[in-house]
């Protein structure tokens, strides 16, 4: 059953946020995984409708990794593990203590200056338990000595960081949320915290996110999974997610990658190299 993708089934909505993963088809006394939507295609999701959406991620890639230092799996071996299938694409940088760079508007400031057209968060996500009115945020360290985390500064990147400040990515990037609970969720607390609506809107050309806690240790091993689908393999994005769950599903007998959802279309793919033309 791994990859064997006939129907990619794509919601175009931007009212529901429903975990269409987890959508289990058939009789559940059967226990037959494949009848989990999540493991049987590759789901994804237009929150814009009207949005055009870009069909390839350009080469070089150019990978901006940004951590939280108080995730342990995220500095010590999601990073490494990444970078070196970033490099054999294109560049990769991890985000690190700049002047300039202060808080979440100063850093989406930072953002749509550069050109990134990967941005991975293996972040902490802020949950909002308390008060209806207060917004969950994404956790990010700002990282100025490796071998000393423990003085990183953290800021929040929060969707009304998105209101405040204008302006859009300039390489339609991937964007991958690699963390707690990251696309928002189904309760009334946390009806306003949509980061991957906001990231789309300003332009990224591709997002995936969790719709519940994910331990970091499997965070941290299912992105490189993905990645290794998605760039090295050069897998369309829908496939690559859909191939990574069955992975895991396979390998360790965890269906936790039914957390992870693509919010775009599932044909967003590496560009292919441009042909080399013989000499004359």
């Amino acid at each position: 059953m791994i990859g064997a993708t006939r129907l990619a089934p794509l919601f175009k909505s931007d009212l529901l946020l429903f975990p269409w993963e987890v959508l289990y088809e058939g009789d559940y006394r059967d226990g037959k995984p494949e009848s989990f939507w999540g493991l049987r295609y590759p789901v994804a999701r237009h929150l814009i409708p009207s949005k055009l959406y870009a069909m390839e991620l350009a080469l070089p890639t150019d990978m901006l990794f940004c951590l939280n230092h108080r995730l342990p799996y995220a500095p010590q071996q999601e990073r490494p593990a990444i970078e070196i299938l970033a490099r054999k694409t294109g560049k990769f940088s991890l985000l690190r203590t700049l002047t300039h760079i202060s808080s979440g508007e100063t850093f989406l400031e930072h953002l749509y200056q550069a050109r990134h057209n990967v941005l991975h968060f293996a972040c902490h996500c802020r949950p909002c338990k308390k008060y209806e009115d207060d917004i969950d945020a994404l956790l990010i360290s700002l990282v100025e000595d490796e071998t000393n985390l423990a003085q990183c500064k953290e800021i929040e990147l929060e969707t009304y960081n998105f209101d405040d400040i204008d302006g859009f990515f300039q390489a339609e990037p991937l964007v991958f949320l690699n963390a707690c609970q990251s696309g928002g969720g189904l309760d009334e607390l946390r009806k306003t915290f949509n980061l991957p609506a906001r990231f789309i809107e300003h332009g990224a050309g591709a997002v995936i996110a969790t719709v519940c806690e994910v331990p970091d240790s499997f965070a941290a091993l299912f992105s490189k999974v993905f990645y290794e689908f998605f760039l090295d393999q050069k897998m369309m994005i829908g496939d690559a997610l859909h191939k990574t769950r069955w992975y895991f599903l396979t390998e360790y007998n965890n269906p936790l990658g039914l957390a992870y959802g693509l919010y775009s279309p599932a044909y967003y793919r590496l560009a292919q190299p441009p042909m080399m033309e013989g000499a004359a």
